[in-house]
């Protein structure tokens, strides 16, 4: 069967302890060296491995605490120094969607169809909204307003302090005759002035919104071949505010102009993942369906380099650990550092299967949300 993007591997798991494990040796010469691991769930009936999709991995809070959810368990805020929630919820499905952090206060949607606000510090529930169903992608929030957008292809603006709905935005579902989609799986971009919300749809429509009112500025469908029709993937915004880079799964990378949609240039065989746009140097890296990763000169589209990942999968969002070192998960493998100018492997470190989560860099470590749903720590010497 073909590859296709955003693998959902839910891998069960047993999990009994919040203790760190540190591996036992690591060979001198490793450049990605193991700190240790750490379970998220305990005791969890129905604990699915880590996040899906949009949720991109770990949303950092302080130094030492991050935003972290399961499929079929918790979310919550976690402290990465003694291996424990400071504060927990859980739901009777779980967590799929990347939360959103606003002063001291933290939303997020939930697969039992609500959106929550908690005060950050303490995880006290300021107020819940009951959506039309479950969100699975990012939380925007702009001007004391909170869109979320749900699987059955709706967004809603919300009042940030109140929860209050501000409007709706409807779009139809996919075909019938597609069998594969992302299901709601959208994952908005405000512009600078936060006057237009740009964010796609599961029926392969990519939309400007007035972020005020919810009117459409302009619409632009993607209809092509293939399993996916989506655009409920998450587009990056050039720093001008000029264009967008819509990675369409199983297809291409759409290079859009923000004043009306129209496409001026595209990159082919797009996963779907968030790829790696270098404005400065005027390149793009991407992972494709095929199971590779691509760089390419933006200005020329000359190919710069690829590389093959053969059965590890494919490649998630790529990353920047530094300055032309590169980094990734793999659906099928675990961590990969390459040489982002000649795309050439530096290294690269098995950790299980499923693994779907953006990885997470400070100047120390990298952590990871693994597809078991554990907590990953690993360690790049330079």
């Amino acid at each position: 069967m073909k590859k296709v993007s955003f693998l959902f591997a839910l891998l069960f798991t047993g999990c009994s302890t919040h203790k760190l494990t540190v591996p036992k040796s690591e060979k001198p010469h490793s450049l990605i060296q193991g700190l240790g691991e750490v379970e998220i769930e305990r005791g969890a009936l129905n604990n699915r491995g880590a996040n899906l999709g949009s949720f991109a991995g770990l949303v950092q809070v302080s130094p030492t605490d991050f935003l972290v959810g399961t499929i079929g368990g918790s979310f919550g805020r976690f402290d990465t120094q003694n291996g424990s929630f400071k504060w927990k919820k859980t739901y009777k499905v779980g967590v799929a969607s990347r939360p959103v952090v606003e002063g001291d206060r933290v939303f997020v949607g939930a697969l039992d169809g609500f959106v929550y606000c908690y005060s950050l510090n303490k995880g006290e529930e300021l107020w819940r909204k009951k959506l039309s169903a479950e969100s699975l992608g990012n939380l925007v929030y702009g001007a004391s307003k909170l869109y979320v957008a749900t699987a059955d292809n709706v967004l809603w603006a919300l009042n940030s302090e109140s929860g209050q709905e501000l409007w709706t935005l409807r779009r139809p579902s996919p075909a019938a005759t597609f069998y594969w989609s992302l299901r709601g799986n959208t994952a908005g971009v405000l512009s600078a002035d936060g006057s237009k919300l740009y964010l796609g749809f599961s029926d392969g429509v990519l939309l400007a919104l007035n972020s005020a009112t919810g009117e459409t500025i302009w619409e632009r469908a993607f209809n092509r071949k293939g399993r996916f029709q989506d655009a409920d993937t998450e587009p990056v915004l050039s720093p001008d505010g000029s264009t967008l880079y819509v990675a369409l799964p199983d297809f291409s990378i759409q290079v859009v102009k923000t004043s009306d949609g129209s496409s001026i240039d595209s990159f082919p065989d797009a996963s779907g993942f968030l790829p790696l746009v270098d404005f400065n140097e005027g390149s793009i890296t991407y992972s494709t369906q095929d199971g590779s990763v691509r760089k390419y000169q933006i200005s020329t589209k000359k190919l710069l380099w690829e590389m093959t990942l053969d059965q590890k999968g494919l490649a998630g969002d790529i990353v920047e650990l530094k300055k032309g070192v590169g980094m990734f998960v793999s659906t099928r493998f675990g961590v990969h550092l390459i040489d982002l100018k000649k795309g050439t492997l530096i290294e690269e470190k098995y950790l299980g299967e499923g693994i779907v989560s953006r990885p997470f860099s400070d100047s120390q470590r990298i952590l990871i949300l693994s597809g078991r749903g554990r907590m990953i720590f690993l360690r790049y010497k330079s």
